[in-house]
This record gives structure tokens, sequence and C-alpha cells, in this order.
């Protein structure tokens, strides 16, 4: 049924329009029913899930003492670097440097760049101290957080490296699983409260501590080929082979086999989006004869995007990277003679603080003595044993956190 319109147009009436209305929602429950249907459960095996149940919280360290002043600091140096980032200069030497990703990631420390002149208005120290307002905490007071960086977490393409931008800072006196909102500065000083779950539409700067080097500012990267078991004393041969150990080879010799690490995919990264991706670590544990015989710690910092956006015409969301990632990354060769207990895997994220030692138990019959650090996020652990076969996702070990598959050759 139809209505006329006065001039002559024919226009549908409300019934219709409902139809139409209902059609549309349909389409869009589709659309949402599609991606998040792409967020697959795998069943974790039962010997897995029993291993992983074991909960351990980490407590304050004493690093964490200082953390209100540290916060306060970078406070301060937000708001100055967002007036510093008035000078087009500063804005496209900055977004250059950060560009370069030295750790993986946008972000660059501050002792790199602090001393970089720019022509009749002194080094970019000199510079950003010269506007800072809160007379309690001077260039070199702020000096003293450790690992001091930069970032830009969010929209570095977009950004053309001369328009002034707000600059964020990250909150320290909250674990990071908890920060619901973080504080940016525009160069006029104004305060924007920002959803610490949600990237804002616009290019944002950070200051922060780097989760990617030690105290003297190296990037720390692990992937040690080693022989988790001590028991297979002939030399290790290289990458990717499979052969006979020992000076002679051949008949006789021991076995070597490299375990690898597959596929791997978070449900949770543990980080708000202003620390930009997570620097997720695997500590894998060889046991044989009931006790752990090594311990080595694997480094995928580069592996995972904290967040990614699906938009279909006007709609959109952000999301966790959820994805499956293909690694196919030697983890450690095993002598396939002594065959051993298996491997213990225990996931966690990576934030820094004081060192802290803890027991992990994998299933009933395994335990060891683990150290990290106390402000580091646990991801979960399983116990993988040696006759596992090649694995399909539908089969991937759980952590609850962490989904990974496995093979050896």
């Amino acid at each position: 049924m139809v209505e006329i319109n006065p001039n002559n147009g024919r226009t549908p009436t409300a019934t219709k329009g409902n139809n139409m209305k209902q059609i549309m929602l349909f389409i869009l429950f589709t659309i949402l029913l599609v991606v998040t249907g792409c967020e697959d459960k795998v069943k974790s095996h039962d010997e897995i899930q029993e291993s992983s149940s074991q909960n351990h919280s980490i407590p304050i360290g004493s690093w964490k003492k200082l953390a209100p002043t540290y916060e306060q600091q970078l406070k301060e140096l937000a708001k100055a670097v967002a007036k510093a980032l008035e000078v087009p200069e500063v804005a496209s030497y900055l977004k250059e440097e950060i560009g370069k990703k030295f750790d993986g990631d946008y972000e660059v420390l501050w002792k790199d760049v602090k001393d970089h002149p720019f022509v009749g208005k002194g080094n970019l120290r000199t510079i950003v101290a010269n506007h800072l307002d809160n007379q309690s905490y001077s260039i070199e007071d702020i000096e003293q957080v450790p690992k001091l960086q930069i970032a830009l977490p969010v929209g570095f393409e977009e950004w053309d490296g001369t328009t002034p931008i707000k600059v964020a800072y990250t909150p320290l006196t909250i674990d990071d699983t908890e920060i619901e909102v973080i504080n940016a500065y525009d160069a006029s000083g104004n305060q924007y409260e920002l959803n610490a779950k949600i990237p804002p539409d616009f290019t944002l700067m950070a200051v922060s501590i780097n989760e990617r080097t030690d105290a003297n500012g190296n990037v720390t990267y692990y992937a040690p080929n080693q022989d988790i078991y001590t028991g297979a004393e002939q030399s290790v041969p290289g990458d990717g082979d499979d052969e006979g150990g020992g000076g002679g080879g051949g008949g006789g010799g021991n076995s070597y086999h490299w375990q690898k690490l597959y596929e791997v995919r978070s449900r949770d990264y543990k980080e708000p989006f202003i620390k930009g991706d997570p620097e997720v670590r695997l500590k894998y544990i060889g046991f044989a004869n009931g006790t752990a015989q090594v311990t080595n710690t694997h480094n995928l910092d580069t592996v995972f995007d904290t967040y990614w956006h699906w938009h279909i015409f006007l709609f959109g969301e952000w999301h966790y990277d959820h994805d499956w990632h293909d690694l196919d990354r030697n983890l450690f060769i095993r002598n396939a003679s002594s065959y051993g207990d298996g491997i213990g895997m225990y996931w966690y994220e990576y934030d820094g603080g004081d060192d802290w030692t803890f027991s992990v138990n994998f299933g009933s019959s395994f335990s060891v003595n683990l150290t990290i650090k106390d402000g580091d996020d646990p991801m979960g652990h399983v116990l993988v044993p040696y006759n596992y076969s090649s694995q399909s996702r539908s089969e991937a070990f759980d952590t609850g956190d962490i989904l990974f598959t496995m093979y050896h050759h």
C-alpha cells in the first residue's frame, strides 16, 4: 500500500518503512555475528586445563613505591611536550625518530633525542624544560624516571609531523588491567579524559616508561636455540637440521629434533592502548627425571598488535588483536635419545619492576621456581608432553589467555 504525495510522488507508508528498518537491523545483526564469530573457541586438552588451574598473585614491589612520583613527573612532561610540539621542527624530528621503531614499536628513548639541536632554539631538552609549568619538578627530576620514552601509540601514519597533537602520559599507580581513563593535554594546557579501552580517532603522543629495553637502553630480545635437556651432551646441529650428534654423526650418534612454536593467538593482552603493542614473553622449562633441567625466555614483542579496527560504511568498532599469528620459530633442540618428561610453557606480558620469584606447578608432577618482574601480568601456563603430535588450531594448547600450536622435526 502506498500513499500519494501532493507533488505526484509515491512515498512508502509507515508499514513499509518499518519493514525496511527491520531488514537493515537484520543485516547489521548478521554482520556482527560474522565478526564476533571469528573469535573461535578452542577446547583445551584435559591435562592442560588441569595444569593451568593454579593462580598466583604478584606483590607490589619496592619500585612501585616511586610510582606516584614518576607518574606526576610524566604528567608534567606530557604538558611540556605538547607545548614543544608547536615548534614544527620539533614535531617533525620526533615523528622521524619514533618512526624508526628501534625496538619494534612506535617509540624512542628520551636519552636518544634530548640533545638534538634546533637552530636558534637550543636542543630538545632545553625547549621542553622551558615549557615545564610545575616548579616542583625540574627537567633533571623528570629524567630520573627509568627508561623514559616518547611514543606514538595512535595515528602515526595519519600525522603529518607538523601539526601540534595531544600528549598523554601512562598511569603508573594502577595496574594496567584496571586503567579506565587516560589523561592527555594540548598545547594550551587543556586536559582531555580518554577512554583507556578504546583508541581515540586522532593522533596521540605519549610519555611513558619503555618496556623493551634494559637499564642501559639495549633492546632485550630472547630467542635462544639451546638444547633444553642437559642429557644431550653432544654438539647441536645448525638451524633446522635433524641429524646425528657428536663428532662421528651417522650411526650410533644421538638424534636431535627441533621443537617449534608454530602458531599463537592471544585472548587478552593485559594492556591499555596507551602502552602500544604488548610485550608477550614465554618462559619454557625442560623437565627430565622429574626435575627442571633448563629454563629459557623467548620474546614475542613484535608479534602482536594491541588493537585492530573493523568498519563497514559508518559502522565500526575497535577490537583486541585476536588473530592467529604464524611464527614457525625454533624454540630449542632436544636429544630424542634422552627422552625427557615434557616442557613447561609459562606465558606473561612484560611490564617491568623488581624481580619476583614464585613456584609454579605444571600438572601434579612438576614444580619449578620462576622469576619475572612484579609488574608483569601472567597469561597462563601449560605442560606440553614430548609425545604430542603436530597440531591443528582446533587442538591448540590453551592457557586461558594464550592459544598456541607446536610441532617437532
